[in-house]
């Protein structure tokens, strides 16, 4: 044998070797992949059976929470129908108590011999009368307001006279229209 001929079976050899040894690896790579597809299959087979039983659960878990908020929401709903109510109420007995204090101030305004109690004062020598600072305040309060009413009045009737004047002149002769106090 010459040595050209023996390192060519050697390299024949080493060729052969290292095709056999890429034909196994892609055998057994094949192989790995043929596995990964069984274990992928069975994990979805898995999860396709186990899944039913964790949507039940999730979905009885979804229900008792969406019942305890409807729950909670109607207990809210209930409390705030009774807040309104209860502010509706107080609202009138506000007003009804304002409208007593009111009618009370101006009869005691009215009646100058009576105190802010409601008995009537002990009548002072003339020289020594000191009158009560507060009820005269309150007494010149509601002159000041009667006037700003009366005021209103007297100007709201003016122009009313007004108007009725400018309708008179714009309407035939004779032809009178009436003002009422929604207009």
């Amino acid at each position: 044998f010459t040595k050209g001929s023996t390192s060519r079976r050697e390299q024949e050899a080493v060729d052969e070797a290292q095709h056999m040894r890429s034909e196994q690896s892609a055998r057994v790579a094949e192989q790995c992949e043929a596995i990964s597809s069984e274990i992928a299959e069975l994990r979805a087979q898995a999860l396709l059976k186990g899944r039913p039983q964790n949507l039940d659960e999730e979905l009885k878990t979804a229900e008792v929470q969406l019942s305890s908020e409807v729950a909670e929401a109607e207990d809210a709903t209930r409390e705030l129908l009774d807040l309104e109510a209860n502010i509706s109420h107080l609202e009138q007995q506000t007003a009804s108590r304002e409208s007593e204090m009111y009618a009370m101030q101006r009869r005691r305004l009215r009646q100058p011999s009576l105190g802010g109690s409601g008995t009537p004062k002990r009548q002072q020598p003339r020289g020594r009368e000191e009158p009560d600072p507060a009820t005269a305040a309150d007494r010149l309060a509601l002159q000041a307001t009667e006037e700003r009413v009366a005021e209103g009045r007297r100007r709201e009737q003016a122009l009313r006279d007004k108007l009725q004047r400018v309708w008179a002149s714009q309407d035939a002769p004779g032809a009178r229209r009436e003002i009422s106090d929604g207009e």
